[in-house]
């Protein structure tokens, strides 16, 4: 499946880009406990800087190796508050915090806005400590149980 640049709607879908099967179905729980907490969704988007085309290759391919070759955000959710970079995990371990993180600053970066911008990992599991250094970097965590507020209500 594509990556999706274009805003979709929070509902579920048969497939999402760039999340394995796992990642998926932690995805599926997270939104079935939570039917109306985003406006919208973006799926498998691009942050951050891409690569140049190795000197050798065929210069016609040079857009589509440097979009390839960027980082790519599993979710990035919205609602009226905030915009949420969420790094999908079955077993979330430290280098998902530092995705959420780091594809947090890249956001900014490439997509500036007025909203708040919260790094977040979504999942099932968590390994020992993750949690303790994700609150000492500010990225949230949540996992495929969890029923957050809607804002505003």
């Amino acid at each position: 499946m594509p990556h999706v640049d274009e805003a979709q709607k929070y509902i579920p879908l048969p497939a999402y880009p760039h999340l394995s099967d796992e990642e998926s179905k932690v995805w599926q729980r997270f939104m079935a406990n939570n039917p109306e907490r985003f406006h919208r969704v973006y799926y498998d988007m691009r942050v951050g800087e891409g690569r140049n085309l190795p000197v050798e290759a065929d210069p016609t391919y040079q857009g589509a190796w440097w979009d390839l070759s960027r980082r790519r955000v599993d979710v990035i959710a919205e609602d009226t508050y905030a915009i949420y970079i969420i790094e999908i995990k079955q077993s979330a371990d430290f280098k998902a915090v530092m995705q959420a993180y780091g594809y947090a600053i890249l956001f900014k970066d490439n997509y500036p806005t007025d909203k708040m911008v919260v790094p977040v990992v979504l999942a099932t599991h968590y390994n020992p400590d993750v949690k303790r250094i994700a609150k000492e970097v500010d990225v949230v965590c949540w996992d495929d149980q969890t029923t957050l507020p809607i804002p505003g209500i």
